[in-house]
């Protein structure tokens, strides 16, 4: 900003926010940890360092009890539940009714069906309309800790076949319908910090994955009944970064299969990749069906 008095000079203002990733060691000379002071970094002492260390700790755990016991749609065939939950949202159950944020929820569409957002005990769920002919369990939750859930059914999100599981077509319809209205949404809710994402397939039994790059494997191998994991995350690398993170999600899913990521591949261009597999695979099914997708 320029200075009224002196418009020749001008003075910048930094701003950082505090770390949600508290406390850190300095990694040169003393291997200390340090806190903010006034004008300078002051040495952190043994209760200060115990106390970051057990907040970081319980803020992450409270995100797992809250997966926990999420109380998620029960689907009576193969499926999927995809689950970002927020360690610290400054959020209490009223900031997801006010009139204002309400407004704009019941403008989106989080999702390629049209539908609405309906109140329910713990946030929003929306309802998507189909049409004639055609459903598919699909349910969408805004939760009021800023959590956002998707629960789908594995043969309308990633299915290539019988019983066969893409997983181009995975990371697209995690893309789609959890990274990028959940970027709209944590930014209107100004949500950010770190975060858990619980990826869990369901009744895949039997199930197989595609042959696909950029993972290898031996032989074959069938999933398990149920496929379950957590991922350490970030809205900001959600949001910045979601290549990698889908990236490190698949490769979660792959290794169930016995399949891992070749040594010489990067996550870096995950989504442009995903995107054209994913049309390629669409690409050679009817009509009708890259309609339903």
């Amino acid at each position: 900003m320029s200075l009224t008095d002196d418009p020749g000079k001008e003075v910048l203002f930094a701003w950082h926010p505090l770390s949600w990733h508290r406390p850190h060691m300095a990694l040169y000379e003393d291997r200390r940890y340090y806190r903010r002071g006034n004008f300078r970094a002051v040495p952190m002492r043994e209760r200060d360092v115990e106390a970051a260390y057990a907040s970081r700790r319980s803020s992450a755990e409270q995100a797992i009890h809250f997966l926990n016991h999420l109380d998620r749609i029960i689907l009576n065939e193969p499926g999927i539940h995809m689950t970002v939950c927020p360690h610290c949202a400054p959020l209490r159950p009223i900031d997801v009714l006010r009139p204002s944020f309400r407004a704009w929820l019941l403008s989106q569409r989080p999702c390629e069906y049209p539908g609405s957002w309906v109140p329910f005990g713990n946030g929003w769920h929306f309802q998507p309309r189909f049409g004639l002919g055609y459903s598919r369990p699909l349910e969408m939750r805004l939760f009021n800790n800023g959590a956002l859930s998707c629960s789908d059914g594995i043969r309308q999100a990633g299915s290539a076949g019988a019983d066969r599981l893409a997983l181009s077509l995975l990371g697209g319809d995690i893309n789609r319908r959890l990274f990028a209205f959940g970027n709209l949404l944590w930014e209107q809710l100004r949500i950010s910090g770190p975060a858990t994402a619980r990826i869990e397939l369901t009744a895949v039994a039997g199930w197989s994955l595609l042959g696909e790059r950029p993972w290898s494997g031996g032989e074959a191998k069938q999933l398990p009944m149920t496929v379950c994991f957590d991922e350490e995350t970030s809205i900001g690398e959600i949001r910045f970064s979601p290549g990698e993170v889908l990236g490190r999600l698949l490769d979660r899913v792959a290794a169930a299969a016995g399949r891992w990521r070749d040594c010489f591949s990067s996550r870096d261009d995950a989504l442009s990749r995903y995107r054209v597999r994913r049309s390629s695979l669409l690409g050679a099914t009817t009509p009708d069906a890259q309609r339903q997708h």
